[in-house]
């Protein structure tokens, strides 16, 4: 007669812990699915950085900023470049790599000594035709490909540079370019020659 309460408790615990392990289940399926919502292109003839800045790939590997050095994805890693010795106080620069192969220079920001992993991928530059950002090529994309993406620039600068986004004029030496933008320059005939994205931390007041 004792046997009986055993079985139904163990019956009991059974079933809460397939509750719970189910619960459990479908609880991380929603947080996996909530996470890997991304936000949907936009028209044509439009920019938004908080796409833009998720479509970034860099000879066959896809990159987003802003991102620690400490979360680089697996395969990548870092190393200080030698120019951030000419840097503000909190800025730098970093070579990145993918199975050790030098990919591209990054701009950082929340870089400190003995902090580095804590430094802020946030600005990076593409030149070549293995690389893209939002689909445009260096060498191959032309002018009218970016205007038909993204409409009228917001700035153009006096080297024929199409800017879109939140240009602030804020670049200097040894600073912080504090944009959330992209700048197109564009090459005597039309094709693009580099693409530049920036996604700085605007909530600071001072750089």
């Amino acid at each position: 007669m004792k046997i009986k309460p055993f079985i139904l408790t163990l019956a009991v615990l059974t079933a809460i812990t397939f509750s719970a392990c189910d619960s459990s289940k479908q609880n991380s399926q929603t947080s996996e699915n909530t996470s890997s919502i991304a936000i949907s292109e936009p028209k044509e003839g439009t920019f938004d950085i908080e796409y833009v800045r998720k479509q970034i790939n860099i000879k066959g590997q896809a990159f987003e900023i802003p991102m620690a050095l400490k979360d680089l994805p697996e395969g990548w890693t870092w190393k200080e470049h030698e120019n951030t010795k000419y840097c503000d106080e909190g800025h730098g620069l970093a070579y990145i790599y993918y199975n050790d192969k030098e990919m591209f220079v990054v701009g950082l920001e929340n870089y400190y000594k003995k902090a580095e992993g804590d430094g802020i991928v946030y600005n990076l530059t593409i030149e070549t035709e293995d690389c893209s950002i939002d689909g445009l090529l260096p060498i191959k994309s032309t002018k009218q490909d970016v205007v038909d993406k993204y409409g009228d620039p917001i700035k153009i600068s006096k080297y024929g540079s199409y800017y879109y986004g939140i240009v602030n004029n804020s670049d200097t030496l040894g600073g912080i370019i504090k944009d959330q933008s992209i700048c197109v320059k564009i090459n005597d005939d039309d094709t693009i020659k580099s693409i530049s994205i920036t996604y700085a931390d605007l909530s600071k007041e001072k750089y």
